[in-house]
């Protein structure tokens, strides 16, 4: 059974297909992760309406109701993901010499549930529960070293009093609850109501919340709070979206001149002899889809991260290890509710179609190419995404960027002089004002040669003018 919601796999084995079987197993699967709202089966509509009514004669007020038949995109999906399990189970038979499928399967649950998920950018267990996958003291904080020796409480108490931890527990690892992100909620109509279920759930003083024009932003006190009131947002199927904590956030490195035909376990594994667990590894490409010798990697975060820096060969080739550049400042958009500021990661609203601004999934977009599109957000004809959108233009104008001061230009002269004693420097200055008296005296002297004979071609003027005056009766 895969779980839509959150793409979760549930594998059990059946000696047969009959309805009152697979009603059973679903009913012993529901009592303990709960029971959807919605049945799909690709069995038929009267195969669903068999399983249903077995399971709530069985199940005294459950309701749940059969699925329409699902697009054909997703159903292939779906038929892609169990062709995918089927080749994981078969794989494992031939490495362990067996023909007992139903031993395996659930080794094959829970490796498809604890792989890295590109589309949530975590692995459906994490989505699930809210913590990494736990596989006994491998998964702990202790060296590997010293774990491979441990095989009785005695040896692992010795162990712990030696490191000197005194925090760790032989039956429990007492972490610091870390910083959790606000968490974003939509549509509450009861304040008190709901501040008493969160207050009821969490316990007192473990969150703190904030209104503003659309959510009420709530705060968690840690990471216990903050997964409670997300379990309990999403079985009552609130309209919210968060962030990724920073419990979450893996490590990412890129590791350069590495071949690009190097494969993804070779690379996890000679990192996990070294110390560091991998979470997940791409390839990156160019333009065309050609690969390059370039991967990005994401490691589970732990105090000893940085330390894969100081790795200078791996899988006997010479290799750099650095930090990946940092993107744009730009306001991320969520593919799912088509709305600024968060992600698809953690956001629970309703879904938006980018192209064509309906209620339901991109993914499921029906809409002819042709056809004009109609955005989700102003309803203008062009898709949501465009960045000539109004709200894409006034979400991107709440960005600050970091201002860049600019270094001070320095005139840089023609050529290279050595330093000026204050008598040299003094006599330049005093050179210069002398420069200036003596543009002064040759304009003085041009301006008089100028003016003299226009003075005295006035008087010979003046002169010639008199006597004439002077006959006149």
């Amino acid at each position: 059974m895969i779980a839509l919601s959150s793409a979760k796999y549930r594998l059990r084995p059946l000696k047969s297909k009959t309805a009152e079987e697979v009603a059973l197993t679903l009913l012993l699967i529901f009592l303990t992760f709960g029971a959807p709202n919605i049945l799909h089966s690709n069995s038929g509509r009267e195969f669903s309406n068999k399983i249903i009514v077995d399971l709530c004669s069985r199940w005294e007020g459950v309701k749940i109701v059969h699925g329409k038949p699902r697009h054909s995109q997703c159903q292939g999906s779906i038929e892609r993901a169990n062709q995918g399990l089927q080749n994981i189970l078969r794989a494992m038979m031939l490495d362990k010499n067996t023909t007992k499928w139903s031993e395996a399967l659930p080794f094959v649950q829970f490796s498809k549930n604890t792989a890295y998920h590109e589309g949530i950018k975590q692995t459906l267990y994490e989505a699930m529960f809210g913590n990494v996958a736990k596989r006994g003291l491998a998964t702990s904080s202790l060296p590997r070293e010293q774990i491979k020796d441990i095989e009785t409480e005695e040896q692992f108490e010795q162990i712990i009093q030696s490191i000197g931890d005194s925090t760790i527990s032989p039956h429990a690892v007492q972490d610091n609850d870390p910083p959790a992100p606000p968490i974003y909620i939509k549509n509450i109509a009861n304040y008190s109501a709901f501040n008493s279920t969160l207050t009821s759930i969490t316990g007192p003083n473990a969150l703190t919340c904030k209104s503003s024009a659309s959510h009420l932003i709530v705060q968690p006190s840690g990471r216990n709070s903050f997964n409670k009131i997300v379990s309990h947002l999403n079985e009552t199927d609130a309209s919210f979206h968060s962030f990724s904590p920073h419990f979450r956030r893996p490590y990412r490195v890129v590791i350069r001149n590495l071949h690009p035909s190097t494969l993804d376990t070779d690379i996890s594994s000679s990192l996990d002899e070294l110390g560091h667990q991998i979470k997940h590894i791409y390839n990156a490409k160019d333009k065309n889809k050609r690969p390059l010798p370039l991967f990005f990697v994401e490691i589970y975060s732990d105090e000893k991260n940085e330390d894969i820096h100081n790795i200078k060969s791996l899988l006997n080739t010479k290799v750099v290890i650095e930090k990946p550049h940092k993107k744009s400042y730009s306001r991320p958009q969520c593919h799912n509710c088509q709305e600024f500021g968060h992600t698809q990661n953690y956001c629970n609203h309703a879904s938006r179609c980018v192209k064509c601004g309906a209620e339901h999934h991109t993914n499921e977009c029906t809409k002819n190419p042709i056809s004009p599109a109609k955005c989700a957000l102003s309803s203008g004809d062009h898709i949501a995404n465009f960045s000539g959108c109004p709200v894409f233009k006034r979400a991107q104008k709440k960005i600050k960027k970091p201002s860049k001061s600019l270094p001070a230009k320095v005139p840089v002269s023609n050529h290279l002089s050595s330093p000026k004693s204050y008598a040299e420097a003094t006599r330049i200055q005093d050179s210069s004002s002398d420069h200036i008296s003596v543009i002064l005296s040759n304009f003085i002297t041009n301006l008089n040669s100028l003016i003299t004979p226009l003075i005295t071609l006035l008087s010979s003027v003046l002169n010639a003018l008199i006597p004439i005056a002077s006959l006149s009766p």
